[in-house]
């Protein structure tokens, strides 16, 4: 009895151990609450002291804005990172543009539009969906038909919900 005696002891200690964690990991569960995050760290800041203003004095009627003849137009990169769009070659073919561009440091969806303005103001534009790959988001190559002979300014913009970038522009000569 005495050699049953310390395996006994043993087995004993084995299983108060497993008790005493089982025991610890069971209260530190009933700690936790799933989807519960830890509180971030908030900043503290002084309070404020404003006057009360007199109740006595009159209100100044603010002078009302100006009615502007055109509206001013809106930033399209507002509220958006920017990124930088790289032309990476153009060729002319008799009348047509083809542009070839990407996007070096983002891998994003979102529309490529290449631009063409000549000197007399004409506009002329090519829109596609970008092609995002493992290094790079690169924009199709556009072909832009029908440019009168003439000096063309080249630039390429990619657009989605988070990013917005303008190419520096490119100038090609179309003769004919």
């Amino acid at each position: 009895m005495d050699s049953i005696a310390p395996q006994l002891r043993f087995r004993f200690r084995q299983i108060g151990t497993i008790a005493a964690i089982s025991a610890g990991v069971l209260t530190l569960a009933g700690c936790a609450t799933p989807g519960e995050s830890t509180p971030e760290p908030t900043e503290l800041v002084a309070p404020t002291v404003s006057e009360t203003p007199d109740e006595s004095a009159t209100p100044e009627p603010s002078p009302e804005p100006e009615p502007s003849e055109s509206a001013e137009p809106t930033d399209p990169a507002e509220g958006r990172s920017p990124v930088t769009v790289a032309i990476t070659g153009i060729n002319v073919v008799g009348n047509s543009i083809k542009v070839r561009s990407f996007l070096p440091t983002v891998i994003a969806d979102g529309t490529c539009t290449v631009t063409a303005t000549n000197d007399h103001g004409d506009k002329l534009e090519y829109s596609s969906a970008a092609l995002p790959d493992a290094q790079s988001t690169v924009c199709p190559t556009a072909t832009i038909h029908r440019a009168a002979a003439g000096t063309w300014h080249i630039t390429v913009t990619f657009e989605n919900d988070e990013y917005y970038g303008v190419s520096e522009p490119k100038t090609v000569e179309v003769a004919q």
